[in-house]
């Protein structure tokens, strides 16, 4: 019987722990509570997505922003809908094949752009997409973030090893893990697809 109840409090704690904020500060949290964001920017179907006229636009309408994070070859933080280059540029090229300004050329904002553009304006969220030095990744997005001194930026992504660097190592960036539907993760098992489906 005791330990029935020990177990019972046990998964209890859990669940709860689940669902807490994670040591991000409450007043940081509710920035993000209750607000619609616009996926790359777009509010307007005649917008580019990720681009300034885009993020202004989500400025004036006060609609927040969720967009998504590549790390470039040079160690900088790029915002695009896609690694792949080719499916919004036309270019044979992926963004972490590329340094900063050759992304520049083409238009490519940074992550420093988009907050110093928003300032403090409107919440945004950051996708963060794995690549082959996720450590170097998390740890340039913090710093980024922090050196901003911005509380009106947070990070999620699919990846959980990701958002687990930041429960570990910065516990007061506000941050989400994204899913999605079991049936959208055609790749994995029955078992996994249902796990990952439901944040297992």
């Amino acid at each position: 019987m005791l330990f029935t109840i020990v177990s019972l409090i046990c998964i209890g704690i859990f669940f709860a722990s689940c669902f807490t904020g994670g040591k991000s500060w409450r007043d940081t949290r509710e920035l993000f509570y209750g607000k619609y964001y616009a996926e790359d920017g777009l509010i307007n179907q005649t917008d580019k997505p990720n681009s300034p006229q885009a993020f202004q636009n989500c400025i004036d309408n006060g609609i927040g922003i969720k967009t998504k994070l590549f790390y470039t070859k040079d160690g900088r933080l790029a915002i695009s809908a896609y690694n792949d280059l080719s499916r919004e540029h036309g270019v044979e090229l992926k963004v972490s094949d590329c340094e900063m300004s050759q992304l520049s050329e083409m238009g490519i904002m940074s992550m420093t752009d988009l907050i110093d553009m928003v300032d403090n304006k409107l919440p945004v969220i950051f996708e963060l997409n794995g690549c082959s030095n996720n450590e170097a990744m998390c740890r340039s997005v913090a710093d980024t973030i922090k050196a901003s001194e911005k509380k009106n930026l947070a990070v999620c992504s699919f990846n959980a090893g990701i958002i687990a660097w930041f429960k570990e190592r910065e516990k007061n960036i506000f941050r989400g893990v994204v899913s999605a539907p079991a049936s959208d993760f055609k790749n994995l098992s029955k078992v996994q697809r249902w796990m990952t489906g439901n944040l297992g």
